[in-house]
C-alpha cells in the first residue's frame, strides 16, 4: 500500500505542476500550450484512477488488523497526498476564475462590436428605389 500511495503522490505532484502551467498559460493566452497541458493532465488523472483501482483492490484483500497497521504506517504519505490535492483544487479554482474573467472580457468585446454595427447601419446610404413601370429609367 505504501508503494501505491507513493505512486499516487507522484502522479498528483505532476498534476499539480500541470495545473500551475495551466494557470500560467491562461494568463498569457497561449491556447496551444493550454491544450497540450490539458491533455497531459487528463493522462495524469487516468494514471491516478488506475492507481486508485489497484489501491482499492489491495485494501479489499486486507484484514482489519492489516488496515490499522497500514493506516498508521502510511499516515505521512496520506497527508502529503491530501496537501497536494488541496493545492490542485486551489489552482483549479484560480484557473476557473481566470476563465470566467476572460469570458466576461470577450462578452464585453462582442457587445461593443454589436453596438458598433448598429451605429454603422445609421450611416448606410439608402438604395435607389427602382420604378416598377420601366426598368430603363
Amino acid at each position: 500500500m505504501t508503494r501505491l500511495l507513493a505512486e499516487m503522490r507522484d502522479h498528483y505532484g505532476r498534476i499539480l505542476e500541470r495545473a500551475e502551467e495551466q494557470l500560467s498559460a491562461l494568463e498569457t493566452g497561449d491556447e496551444g500550450r493550454l491544450e497540450e497541458i490539458l491533455d497531459q493532465k487528463a493522462r495524469g488523472i487516468a494514471d491516478v484512477r488506475e492507481v486508485e483501482t489497484r489501491l482499492q483492490q489491495a485494501v479489499a484483500g486486507c484484514s482489519e488488523a492489516d488496515l490499522e497497521r497500514a493506516a498508521s504506517h502510511t499516515e505521512p504519505l496520506r497527508k502529503e497526498v491530501e496537501a497536494l490535492l488541496e493545492k490542485i483544487i486551489d489552482r483549479e479554482n484560480r484557473s476557473e476564475q481566470r476563465l470566467r474573467e476572460t469570458q466576461a472580457e470577450i462578452g464585453e468585446k462582442v457587445q461593443e462590436l454589436r453596438q458598433g454595427k448598429k451605429l454603422l447601419k445609421g450611416y448606410e446610404t439608402t438604395r435607389r428605389i427602382k420604378p416598377r413601370i420601366s426598368r430603363n429609367i
